[in-house]
C-alpha cells in the first residue's frame, strides 16, 4: 500500500513540475508579446491571470484582432458620416439658393399687384380675406429634419431626439420670454437672445405641422378653403415675428437657420458672462400712470401708422 502511495506522489510531483515548466514557458512568451507591443499593460496583466487556461494566447490575440477590427469600423463610420455631412451641406446650400431666388422673383412680381386689405373677422360689408401672398408663403421656408447642435443638447438633458427637442422649444420660449422677470433679465441679458434661437426651433416645429397645407397652397395656386388659409396666415404672422428678431441682430430671412442660431447662442453666452447685480427699484404712482399712458400712446401710434400705410398703398394703386 505504501509503495503505491509513494508512486502516486512521485507521479503527481512529476506532473506538477511539467505543468510548472509549461506555465513558465507560456509566461515567458506572454512577456515577449507585451515587450514587442502586441499587448498593452492592462492586457498583459489580465492575460497572466488566465495563463493556466488552455489556448489563452489564441484568445488574447483574437481579442486584439477583434478590437482592431472594431476600431477600423468606427473610423470608417466617422469618415462616412463626415462625407455625408459635407454632401448634405452642399445640398442645403444649393436648395437655399433656389429658394432665395424664388422669394426675390415673387416679390418682384407682386410690386404691381392691387392693394389687398386683410380682414380676419367677418364684418357687415366685408368678407374674410387673409390676403396671402406667394412671397410670404415662400418666406416660411421648407421643413428639414433638425440636427440639434451641441449647445442645444447640453441645455436639454434627457431630451436627445429631434421630436422631443422641437416639442420642448415652446416651453423654453415661455420660460425665457414670460416666466423670467425684468430682474432676472437684467442679471442675465443673454437669455433673451438664447430665446430667439429657441424660437427658430419652435418655428421649425410649426412648419412641420403645416407643411401639407403649404404644399397644397402651391399645388392649387393659393385656392384653399378659409380654414387652411387661416392656418397659413397664422404661420406667416409668426414668421414675421421671427424675421423681426433676426433683423434686430443683423440677420435676414435668407440666412441659414443653423448659422443664425449659432450666432444668437454665442451672443447670448457672451452677454451672460458679464453678470450684473440687479436691484429692484420701486417707482411712485405718478411714474406708473405715465408708463401706462406711454404704452397706450405707442399702441395708438402703431395703429395710426398702419392706417397711413394702407391709405398710401390705396392711393398708389389709383394712379
Amino acid at each position: 500500500m505504501k509503495y503505491i502511495i509513494n508512486i502516486l506522489i512521485i507521479i503527481f510531483l512529476l506532473l506538477t513540475n511539467v505543468h510548472s515548466q509549461d506555465i513558465k514557458k507560456e509566461l515567458s512568451e506572454l512577456k515577449t508579446l507585451y515587450e514587442t507591443g502586441v499587448l498593452t499593460k492592462e492586457e498583459y496583466d489580465a492575460a497572466k491571470k488566465i495563463v493556466s487556461e488552455k489556448g489563452y494566447k489564441e484568445k488574447v490575440i483574437k481579442s486584439k484582432k477583434i478590437k482592431k477590427i472594431e476600431e477600423n469600423k468606427t473610423q470608417i463610420e466617422i469618415v462616412k458620416k463626415k462625407k455625408d455631412n459635407e454632401i448634405n451641406q452642399k445640398s442645403r446650400i444649393e436648395k437655399r439658393k433656389i429658394w432665395n431666388n424664388k422669394i426675390k422673383t415673387a416679390l418682384k412680381n407682386e410690386k404691381n399687384e392691387p392693394f389687398c386689405k386683410v380682414v380676419t373677422k367677418r364684418k357687415k360689408d366685408e368678407k374674410v380675406n387673409y390676403c396671402i401672398k406667394e412671397s410670404d408663403v415662400l418666406k416660411l421656408g421648407y421643413y428639414e429634419k433638425l440636427i440639434p447642435p451641441d449647445y442645444i443638447l447640453k441645455e436639454m438633458m434627457g431630451c436627445k431626439t429631434n421630436a422631443c427637442i422641437r416639442k420642448k422649444a415652446g416651453s423654453k420660449i415661455f420660460e425665457y420670454f414670460v416666466q423670467r422677470d425684468e430682474k432676472y433679465h437684467a442679471k442675465y441679458p443673454g437669455d433673451i437672445i438664447k430665446g430667439m434661437a429657441w424660437f427658430e426651433i419652435f418655428f421649425l416645429d410649426k412648419l412641420k405641422r403645416n407643411k401639407n397645407k403649404i404644399n397644397q397652397y402651391f399645388e392649387k395656386s393659393g385656392q384653399l378653403n378659409k380654414a387652411k388659409q387661416k392656418n397659413i396666415y397664422s404661420l406667416i404672422q409668426t414668421n414675421k415675428g421671427r424675421i423681426k428678431m433676426r433683423e434686430a441682430l443683423g440677420f435676414t430671412v435668407y440666412d441659414d437657420m443653423y448659422y443664425v442660431m449659432e450666432n444668437q447662442w454665442l451672443l447670448g453666452e457672451f452677454l451672460n458672462k458679464d453678470k450684473l447685480k440687479a436691484v429692484k427699484v420701486d417707482i411712485g404712482e405718478n411714474m406708473k400712470k405715465k408708463k401706462k399712458l406711454i404704452e397706450k400712446y405707442q399702441v395708438t401710434l402703431a395703429k395710426y401708422k398702419e392706417k397711413l400705410e394702407e391709405q398710401k398703398k390705396i392711393n398708389e394703386n389709383k394712379f
